[in-house]
């Protein structure tokens, strides 16, 4: 493993704050994402590839498939990120040479790149959606710019802090170990953790027998979609209130150069009152597609409760999340027959809405890589 040695840089730029330098480094990197074309494959298609990478593979398709992903990232062309999904998923592998090749081919062919985590996903797009309304002719970036990570921060970003050192040394300190992570490949990743402490790593539970309950309840009465729909975003923007309350004292400081005291936000309920102005702005369709990350997972929900022959089942979730990750910050997005159907159903749109192509089987990725991409 290749460590990357930066100390002397940093020591040259005192001046520089750890945010700025990451938000400085994170621009860059969105930038030269975002010249490629974006495929999102979910686990399915890379353990299709792993297959080919390891001479397993049963159909010829993935043979063209890989080859032709492959090139395209050895061109410029595409890249393949990841997102937290593939990388919990991918991990649940117990065989070593399966594991090992999974995580290799992700290093090739997503070049070290993931989403951001979730959260810090819908919480990006909520803060530009404020700005933007706020100061609408301002010059501020583009989501986009600040959606993507390494691979290593796929989960979300820590940063070590000795209370012992002074500022100084601990801002170098943060920015030399932000600079070694940001270049450090998965399979390096997977080396320090060791096989062993991954196989005990915690997954997430099932939760598809409380979902059903939650979907019987809502047939028991019998919603309209719209009505699910509503209601889904209703939970997940109250359970952001305490988030949006934390954006808030961010903004006030970055205005007015100190911070509120977080009892006075807390007294006038700006958390829950702006959860109320961005529900209110979905009933009335007036979002369009600045908060995919809400959109997406009240509708992908919604229009399973909706379905009423179709069950909740334990890989969903990751499937689910697989969706919201890839939709709105790719241009394709290749994954199981069952959820390509629910996302681009009447009632979502999804594909056409971000203008993402969906595909569920090898011989249509193909096609589509082929003729527009490569």
């Amino acid at each position: 493993m290749k460590f990357t040695y930066t100390f002397d840089k940093h020591r040259d730029e005192p001046e520089k704050t750890f945010d700025s330098y990451v938000k400085e480094r994170k621009v860059e990197l969105g930038s030269w994402v975002n010249k490629r074309n974006k495929v999102y494959l979910d686990t399915k298609f890379w353990v299709l590839l792993r297959d080919v990478a390891l001479s397993r593979a049963k159909f010829e398709q993935q043979y063209d498939l890989f080859y032709l992903l492959r090139s395209g990232v050895q061109k410029g062309v595409l890249i393949c990120p990841i997102s937290y999904a593939v990388f919990a998923e991918v991990i649940k592998q117990t065989d070593e040479v399966t594991l090992k090749a999974t995580i290799k081919l992700i290093d090739e062919l997503s070049l070290g790149v993931s989403l951001v985590s979730a959260d810090e996903r819908w919480k990006t797009e909520v803060l530009y959606f404020v700005r933007s309304c706020m100061q609408p002719n301002a010059d501020v970036h583009d989501v986009k710019d600040f959606v993507w990570t390494k691979v290593a921060y796929t989960h979300g970003m820590k940063t070590p802090h000795n209370e012992l050192s002074s500022e100084a040394d601990n801002r170098l300190l943060q920015k030399a170990f932000f600079d070694g992570m940001w270049n450090l490949p998965l399979l390096d990743l997977l080396d320090i953790i060791g096989l062993e402490r991954l196989l005990n790593y915690p997954h997430m539970p099932d939760f598809s027998d409380l979902m059903n309950q939650e979907k019987d309840s809502y047939q028991a009465e019998n919603a309209s979609f719209k009505k699910i729909f509503i209601t889904e975003l209703g939970y997940i923007l109250k359970r952001c209130e305490a988030d949006f309350n934390d954006m808030f004292l961010y903004l006030f400081k970055k205005e007015f150069g100190n911070s509120p005291q977080k009892d006075e936000v807390s007294s006038v309920k700006a958390g829950s009152k702006f959860g109320n102005i961005i529900y209110i702005a979905f009933k009335h369709g007036k979002v369009g597609t600045k908060l995919p990350t809400f959109e997406l997972e009240a509708g992908i929900h919604a229009q399973l409760i909706f379905d009423r022959a179709r069950r909740y089942k334990k890989n969903d979730i990751h499937d689910i999340s697989h969706a919201i990750a890839a939709i709105p910050y790719c241009d394709c997005f290749l994954t199981e027959k069952n959820l390509r159907e629910f996302v681009i159903r009447k009632n979502l749109g999804y594909d056409k809405k971000y203008n993402c192509i969906v595909v569920s089987s090898v011989k249509d990725a193909v096609a589509m890589i082929d003729n527009i991409y490569v």
